[in-house]
């Protein structure tokens, strides 16, 4: 008896799909939060989610997978109990994944893959565990983009069960996008259309190699060779959506914001600022050039003494009342016209005991740099967003030549912040127009 490859295929695709949906439910969830590495989710709530799911799924590819070992035994008429279907994973063995691919710098959807693992994994369980309770033989039916080792352990054919098949409970080599899966059957007749275990052997024994080891590793390099141009395409994916996952989450955040690319948005503000600086009263010129820097200036500086006066008051010193109201409407006549990403390092959080999605200002004038490199040192990277409108100046025109390079953006005291997601020391916040 034949398993005809539609009824193969259907049976397949509801695994798969059901794995993806898993996955696909966590990496949507973890991104609603601001992202693993970004948003505002603790650890703990990822485990508990990533079990909830491992569980909800899991449960729904046993049973897939016991319907289809109870189908089987029927048309081969054999007389047997209804299938088992296997435990899903535990919490302890969720929380170890998961902590697990923390330790490396990972990304929203690799996470997404732990889940459904382990809902793939249920089902494969499913299989195993019956095949042991009953005698029955087992194979691995290889589907896809197929990876070498999974061919190898199709290249076994119809086995028993065996101590190789299964390691701590559950079945050894499961691993995330993969179609790959277990086939059943309880006499010599019956196979999976199309599956020819000959094949695969005859592909392991033609390739170089002492050892079972050495003949997979071989085979990966051929693979590789013929497959090398999409792979590296995928590589390089991977590499991007590790490098941009802020991003990734921020535009799914701010769908509306579109900010000038990193190497035309220096140019870009030097050339909207003309305008405005030639319409600035010379008092208000002069009061952005102290601000950036003098040299002749005591410490503190001008610009801490005007940003501790705004914070605390007059105090009996001198008043900066005039200076901060003439900074602060020069700053007010200038709104941005595009969409720009601003940098600042400080040793200090200007947003601490905020959540995600609250909104307030920092109480002082707020300098920041276009270029990521230029941006001050301290123990916290803070970006800006500054969406189209923001009241915010372009200096550098102004600045003195030996700080013309921080390519500074100069935010009004009154603008508010919303802070986007944290993480460690880095903080993203949105300037609010």
């Amino acid at each position: 008896m034949d398993i005809s490859q539609a009824d193969w295929l259907k049976y397949k695709n509801k695994l798969a799909s059901i794995s993806q949906k898993a996955a696909d439910e966590f990496t949507d969830w973890i991104i609603s939060k601001g992202g693993y590495q970004y948003g505002d989710v603790t650890r703990d709530e990822m485990i508990r989610y990533a079990y909830a799911l491992s569980t909800k799924y899991g449960e729904a590819t046993a049973s897939l997978a016991a319907e289809m070992y109870d189908e089987t035994a029927a048309l081969s008429k054999v007389i047997i109990p209804a299938a088992e279907v296997a435990e899903t994973a535990t919490y302890s063995e969720v929380a170890k994944a998961i902590n697990g691919i923390l330790k490396t710098f990972t990304t929203d959807a690799a996470l997404g893959n732990v889940v459904g693992r382990f809902v793939k994994m249920a089902g494969a369980d499913t299989i195993l565990k019956n095949a042991e309770r009953d005698g029955a033989q087992f194979a691995w039916i290889p589907a896809g983009d197929t990876c070498v080792f999974c061919l190898t352990l199709a290249s076994n054919g119809w086995k028993y069960m065996s101590k190789n098949a299964m390691k701590n409970g559950h079945a050894s080599h499961i691993h995330a996008n993969c179609d790959c899966t277990f086939a059943v059957r309880f006499d010599n007749k019956t196979n999976v259309k199309g599956y020819n275990p000959d094949k695969y052997k005859a592909m392991y024994n033609a390739v170089d190699g002492k050892t079972s080891k050495d003949k997979i590793n071989s085979m990966r390099r051929i693979q590789y060779q013929e497959n090398k141009d999409r792979i590296n395409a995928q590589k390089r994916a991977n590499y991007n959506a590790k490098k941009l996952q802020k991003n990734n989450y921020l535009e799914k955040t701010l769908k509306n914001f579109n900010p000038i690319s990193s190497n035309k948005a220096i140019n870009i503000a030097r050339k909207e600022s003309v305008n405005w600086i030639n319409n600035l009263s010379d008092s208000a010129k002069l009061i952005i050039k102290k601000y950036t820097y003098n040299q002749n200036d005591s410490n503190p500086k001008f610009y801490e003494r005007i940003n501790s006066f705004i914070r605390n008051g007059y105090k009996g010193e001198k008043d900066y009342t005039e200076q901060i109201n003439i900074l602060s409407n020069a700053l007010k006549s200038s709104k941005l016209h595009h969409d720009y990403i601003c940098y600042r390092g400080s040793d200090f959080n200007p947003f601490e005991g905020m959540k995600v999605g609250d909104k307030k200002g920092v109480n002082q004038f707020f300098s920041t740099s276009l270029k990521e490199s230029s941006a001050f040192d301290g123990k916290y990277k803070i970006i800006v967003f500054a969406p189209e409108g923001t009241n915010a100046g372009y200096i550098e025109s102004l600045s003195d030549p030996k700080f013309k390079n921080q390519r500074e953006m100069l935010f009004d005291k009154d603008v508010l912040y919303e802070l986007l997601c944290t993480q460690g020391n880095d903080i993203i916040v949105r300037a609010i127009p």
